[in-house]
């Protein structure tokens, strides 16, 4: 008996009880494996690009904030004049930060150098939100970090992010400006 004669017996003794030949049986679990193994995959690609295009919405909205920011900067800089504005990345988010050193003496006459900033952390977090970060030192002194998390679109007009800006830029100015030169710890939030 030849090895094709032994295999042809095989395949023919080994049939089901529909009357299918093994080789059928095998073809059609392998079709089915991938026609699953493609629709496991197809869904796999829907989720990636859904994950991926809610990454893009969150960079284009780093981007509008990014100007918010910078437009409010500048024109706090118009009225002081001593602060630079810097960009750059920072532990993994994105920085703004507007800096001034001043130089004054102290009750004994030494001199003294302060170091005021306003600094806004943007980072892009999964399902499209963005987390904002505002850190502020008025003339060496902390003020409490501040955050908000908001959804990525803009839906209306509404952008609450907005909001927050605004008034951190305000809560700066207020103690950068507050009488004496020392920050009002007390300044409404």
């Amino acid at each position: 008996m030849s090895i094709s004669s032994a295999r042809s017996d095989f395949l023919s003794s080994s049939s089901s009880s529909k009357g299918m030949p093994f080789l059928q049986h095998i073809r059609r679990f392998r079709t089915r494996g991938e026609e699953r193994r493609a629709a496991v995959k197809e869904r796999e690609n829907s989720r990636l690009l859904e994950e991926l295009q809610g990454h893009l919405n969150a960079l284009d909205f780093v981007d509008v904030v990014r100007g918010r920011i910078e437009g409010l900067a500048r024109e706090f800089m118009e009225e002081s004049p001593g602060f630079r504005l810097s960009r750059r990345l920072f532990d993994g988010r994105y920085m703004i930060e507007m800096t001034a050193q001043s130089s004054h003496s102290d009750a004994l006459g030494r001199p003294v150098r302060d170091l005021s900033r306003l600094a806004f952390l943007l980072a892009p977090e999964g399902e499209g939100h963005l987390l904002t970060e505002c850190h502020a030192m008025v003339r060496d002194h902390d003020l409490p970090v501040e955050r908000i998390e908001t959804p990525s679109c803009r839906s209306r007009g509404e952008m609450p992010v907005e909001e927050f800006l605004d008034e951190q830029f305000l809560n700066f100015a207020r103690a950068y400006y507050s009488e004496g030169g020392e920050p009002e710890h007390g300044a409404k939030r």
